[in-house]
């Protein structure tokens, strides 16, 4: 999923993807994931887990050896 890219909502809406980056400067931000639309009256913020963990807890996933 790129920045400013065009997606579908739950119910069929389209909206663009915005993404921020994490200010390091505020210990509370994250990057942040929002479906913005030209026409609702709300936007939707998407909780990314894996980023969101890395910026709140500093857990950092990796694959499994073999």
């Amino acid at each position: 999923m790129a920045n400013d890219e065009e997606v579908l909502d739950i119910v069929g809406e389209k909206r663009n993807m915005k993404i921020t980056s994490k200010d390091y400067s505020d210990p509370n931000s994250y990057k942040k994931y929002m479906l913005v639309s030209n026409t609702a009256p709300h936007n939707i913020e998407v909780f990314v887990l894996k980023d969101y963990l890395k910026d709140k807890l500093g857990l950092d996933f990796r694959p499994r050896g073999m």
